[in-house]
């Protein structure tokens, strides 16, 4: 469920073939399950790791759209949806 909601945000208003909508499907999978494989560290290296993670999942997706239209939507929502900054906890 999860990852249908990262999905459905970051491709809010872009509408994919079957088959890109399947790689999309599997690479925002692999990147969730990903991230929960992440050892516990300490939480600004965890975020690090995390923000390169989703990094990645966003620039494979981005390369998958066909318009510029599209990627320009794209750009939109994954900044929306990137984690803020780390804040340190003492």
């Amino acid at each position: 469920m999860v990852q249908k909601n990262i999905l459905r945000q970051l491709l809010a208003g872009i509408i994919l073939t079957p088959s890109r909508r399947a790689r999309a499907e599997a690479m925002v999978a692999k990147t969730y399950y990903e991230q929960g494989a992440l050892s516990p560290i300490t939480s600004c290296t965890r975020w690090k790791l995390l923000v390169a993670l989703q990094d990645r999942r966003d620039s494979a997706l981005r390369a998958m759209l066909a318009t510029d239209a599209d990627k320009a939507k794209f750009d939109r929502n994954a900044a929306a949806a990137h984690p803020g900054p780390c804040v340190p906890h003492d």
